[in-house]
């Protein structure tokens, strides 16, 4: 292979688009976390305004669902209207793995986290969902 066409299949792999993509709809997203572990614990919600420019990225829902300053969060490609993602939150000692299925208008999946609280491990399964509200305020 010719270092030209090195170069082109280069710069035409760094453009491609994931196998996971697909455009969300630019909006208000209402996110519910649901605390599984916690019986009686009232689910969590966050709105998140989606721009434009992230509509293209599933993964701007995901990300919100677990905001900490330490997380890093890699995603995976998972299929066509499937976003998974793991994290890992070293100074929070937690790390999980994330599923979602979705649509341009809404998604809907599980958030598998562990973490060791007193010596004991804890492994939590949260079921998230996120409707588009409407557009953004």
């Amino acid at each position: 292979m010719t270092a030209a066409i090195r170069i082109v299949a280069l710069a035409l792999a760094a453009t491609a688009t994931p196998a996971w993509a697909q455009s969300i709809m630019a909006g208000e997203w209402q996110i519910t976390l649901t605390q599984s572990a916690m019986a009686g614990a009232p689910p969590a919600t966050a709105m998140q305004c989606v721009s434009g420019l992230q509509a293209g990225d599933p993964g701007v829902i995901a990300r919100r669902a677990r905001p900490r300053a330490d997380c890093t969060t890699t995603s995976t490609p998972a299929g066509k209207g499937e976003y998974a993602w793991t994290f890992d939150c070293p100074k929070s000692a937690m790390s999980g793995r994330g599923q979602m299925q979705y649509s341009s208008t809404e998604m809907s999946g599980e958030i598998h986290s562990s973490t060791r609280i007193g010596g004991a491990g804890i492994d939590m399964k949260h079921p998230i969902h996120a409707p588009r509200a409407g557009p953004c305020n």
